[in-house]
């Protein structure tokens, strides 16, 4: 099983995506993942678009599947299809608490956002800012940076890392209401 190495550029601060999605060396690091365990997850998925997660091994008491910052990254001891690589035993997240409320975002920025949430602990989440199509929410791989204008309640620290950069941007979300 070939080792994959999650080096960050300062350029775009994302891993390159492998070719190929290793399934069966995923496969294995799973089988041999346990509760808590630190693990960076390179995911990809159409509404956030590429993102890095550094986090713990949590297993869903409902569903019993590992997932990292309440996102799941297995079923059945394979990895999801949004799992584009993972690696265990990784540096986690620092222990900064300064939510960043007045720093500048926009669609599409490159940014670190560090977060801490029961019962995923603190957690760092590197990738691409996806606004709403009004720009009153701002998420970064399915958690809010803000939202009506106020820091998700989970954000702990925010870093700007770039404006320009090669990363494929995601589409802006389009809320749909509900019908009533």
């Amino acid at each position: 099983m070939a080792v994959l190495h999650f080096e960050r550029t300062a350029m775009v601060a994302l891993p390159a995506f492998p070719a190929r999605r290793d399934v069966l060396g995923m496969t294995k690091t799973l089988l041999e993942l346990r509760e808590g365990d630190p693990l960076t997850v390179l995911f990809r998925t159409p509404r956030h678009g590429p993102f890095l997660f550094d986090g713990w091994a949590i297993r869903s008491p409902a569903v019993g599947a590992f997932m990292v910052g309440s996102l799941f990254i297995e079923s059945g001891c394979k990895p999801d299809r949004s799992v584009q690589a993972l690696e265990p035993g990784v540096v986690l997240a620092e222990e900064v608490d300064e939510v960043a409320t007045g720093v500048p975002l926009e669609h599409g920025d490159l940014v670190k956002a560090t977060s801490q949430r029961y019962p995923h602990g603190r957690f760092t989440i590197t990738g691409l800012v996806v606004a709403t199509v009004d720009n009153q929410t701002l998420t970064l791989g399915s958690w809010f940076l803000r939202s009506r204008g106020r820091p998700g309640v989970a954000l702990r620290h925010l870093t700007p890392l770039a404006v320009s950069h090669r990363v494929p941007v995601p589409a802006r979300i389009e809320w749909v209401a509900a019908a009533a």
